[in-house]
């Protein structure tokens, strides 16, 4: 094991279970009233890591790590392809203006 490894179970072993399964709670509800905007991202990270801390929904937790990583990247790659079609017909067929 690294010794950086060590050094950070050391920190977080620090801190109490009660108190590791409110922060997540806590940063995505200061995220929501100080930045609006990033409430998807900061949830949706915030939501792993409660999944994580609480160690109950093993299930859960590996779905969320392998088949919803992977539906996520192939929502992704659609999008781009979509996009990059529409893109593409109206690099080809640009419309005239009379």
């Amino acid at each position: 094991m690294w010794k950086d490894n060590r050094s950070a179970d050391r920190f977080f072993g620090a801190f109490s279970k009660t108190t590791r399964i409110l922060f997540p709670i806590f940063i995505t509800v200061l995220a929501g009233i100080f930045v609006p905007n990033s409430l998807a991202l900061v949830g949706f990270l915030m939501f792993g890591n409660l999944i994580r801390e609480c160690g109950v929904l093993d299930s859960l937790l590996n779905t969320v790590q392998n088949v919803l990583a992977n539906l996520v990247t192939i929502f992704l790659v659609m999008g781009i392809l979509i996009i990059g079609t529409g893109v593409l017909n109206k690099v080809t067929n640009p419309k005239k203006k009379d």
